[in-house]
């Protein structure tokens, strides 16, 4: 089949947008996860900290 080339520049911005958004609800399930197990321990206080030591060095990497 047939596709122009302006149909398929529309294709490739349409699969990175479903890679964003997949991306993006992972990390949402991550984050509610991550709730959970703060809920469950009651929010204490050396959980957060192993919890926030970790996220840390996750999103350090990302960012840069």
């Amino acid at each position: 089949m047939y596709v122009q080339s302006s149909q398929q520049g529309f294709i490739g911005i349409a699969i990175e947008i479903k890679k964003r958004i997949c991306s993006v609800e992972k990390e949402i399930e991550k984050a509610k996860f991550t709730y959970l197990e703060l809920k469950a321990s009651d929010y204490d206080m050396p959980t957060i900290v192993s919890k926030q030591e970790n996220l840390i060095k996750k999103y350090k990497k990302k960012l840069c």
